[in-house]
């Protein structure tokens, strides 16, 4: 022996009776019953027996504790692909006519990052109501976004006002009164 190590030895699996070589060192004075982890997952647990199973999906014989031999012959069974363009567009159970698919894309554009930014230097980060500076900001439209889109980045249409503020003074508040 060389180094410590255990010389090989062979046993026989008890799922596929194939024959394995393995050394004794790695199983810590354990029997060995299986050539591979996937072996050990075939057989039935608390019955000693090994499991055999047939695929849903294609009828082939499997050793395993599943439905399905594989995800394509679950996906084939089930026709997912069939399925899947009802869940998108128009026919998703909460689309909205893609009323909001333009505000998004607006307010992502660098145009829009850009008018945030030039609201709050012009007022030097500090909220036009309570004189708040050091808090989180919103940059607020004075006029409605969506009431007015030719003034959506417009400099002179912005004020820096402070969450709590923007809370409590925002259009929608504004709109109720």
């Amino acid at each position: 022996m060389f180094g410590g190590m255990s010389k090989k030895e062979t046993a026989m699996c008890e799922t596929c009776e194939t024959e394995f070589e393995y050394y004794r060192s790695t199983l810590r004075g354990k029997d060995a019953r299986f050539c591979s982890r996937d072996c050990i997952v075939f057989v039935a647990p608390n019955k000693g027996q090994i499991a055999h199973n047939e695929c849903v999906g294609c009828g082939e014989t499997i050793r395993i504790f599943r439905k399905y031999c594989s995800s394509e012959c679950y996906v084939e069974k089930n026709d997912l692909t069939a399925r899947l363009p009802k869940y998108r567009g128009e026919e998703h159970h909460s689309w909205t006519g893609g009323s909001n698919t333009e505000e998004l894309r607006i307010r992502k554009s660098v145009e829009y990052k850009l008018w945030r930014k030039s609201v709050f230097t012009r007022d030097d980060y500090t909220c036009q109501i309570c004189e708040e500076r050091g808090v989180k900001l919103n940059a607020d439209h004075i006029k409605p976004f969506s009431l007015y889109p030719e003034l959506r980045l417009a400099i002179d249409n912005g004020r820096t006002l402070c969450v709590p503020c923007h809370q409590k003074y925002g259009w929608k508040k504004r709109k109720k009164d």
